[in-house]
């Protein structure tokens, strides 16, 4: 068995079996005529065979050269036929996404409907956790972050810095009353988010600088989307993303608007790579203009 083939050669003998001619091979390939020429030339050498009868206007295949091009021009078509389809890829936004996100992610449901409903090639996988997972290793497109990211080897793009905000059902404050200062959520029930020993220390940040008081409350949690339902359920006073109450929510109220917690910054972070899947691209892009608290 003959071994050293170099099979770059091939298509230049393939297509001057499909132009009938070195001539019109080697203005389909883009390249000299002589070149082509050269190319048969040393695939014969290689394959110790002659595959072509070459004449002044046409060439035809020998008998081994029949049985070559039977084998090797399918498999060519078939690589031409993924290249082709890995640059469609590129260009038109198709194919399954897997992404990260944690847990208390609670306005991106809402960016994924409306981003499918966008791109009905698209299909996505998401995959909620507290844990950061490795994206190349465990097979995701991108993840959303928060705070400082740690790999350096991945594209981060931010998407905001989100201020944290008080809320409160109005059946809540019908009963309780309403806060007016940092102070007064000492005698409030405040849902307690990751407390220490049944305690909270909430810093604000006001008008007159920060401030700091120790909260207190039944309800203890490590997901700030239960703070959310505790606080629409009018359970007591939540600390949430400003952007988590909307109109949907016409008996919840914001207090104390004057002050916030910064948050830090969140970003849609993927591989980097010479070409970014249109899939992805798509998805960045669209988290950017739907996210009610991106700072494009």
């Amino acid at each position: 068995m003959r071994t050293g083939v170099d099979f770059s050669l091939v298509p230049s003998f393939v297509e001057v079996v499909r132009q009938g001619s070195f001539t019109a091979a080697a203005k389909a390939l883009d390249l000299l005529k002589s070149t082509v020429s050269r190319h048969v030339t040393r695939l014969e050498a290689s394959l110790g065979v002659a595959l072509l009868v070459r004449t002044t206007r046409r060439s035809r295949l020998t008998a081994d050269g029949e049985r070559f091009y039977a084998r090797v021009a399918p498999a060519l078509e078939r690589i031409e036929e993924a290249a082709r389809a890995v640059t469609e890829q590129q260009d038109e936004p198709r194919g399954h996404l897997r992404i990260s996100v944690p847990a208390d992610h609670e306005q991106l449901p809402l960016s994924v409907a409306s981003f499918v409903a966008r791109y009905p090639e698209i299909t996505v996988e998401v995959n909620v956790t507290g844990e950061r997972v490795d994206l190349v290793k465990d097979g995701f497109d991108l993840a959303i972050r928060a705070g400082r990211l740690r790999d350096s080897s991945l594209v981060a793009r931010r998407l905001a810095t989100p201020e944290f905000q008080l809320f409160a059902h109005e059946r809540y404050l019908a009963e309780r009353g309403t806060p007016r200062a940092i102070e007064d959520l000492a005698d409030h029930e405040v849902i307690l988010f990751r407390p220490q020993n049944g305690v909270c220390r909430l810093s604000m940040i006001g008008p007159d600088g920060p401030r700091e008081v120790d909260v207190r409350g039944h309800i203890w949690t490590d997901d700030l989307m239960f703070v959310r339902g505790a606080v629409a359920a009018g359970a007591g006073i939540g600390l949430v993303p400003g952007a988590s109450f909307g109109s949907d929510h016409p008996f919840v109220q914001r207090l104390l608007a004057d002050h916030c917690v910064p948050s830090g910054a969140v970003y849609i972070v993927y591989p980097g790579a010479a070409h970014i899947p249109a899939k992805v691209r798509a998805f960045r892009d669209h988290l950017l203009e739907t996210l009610p608290w991106n700072e494009t």
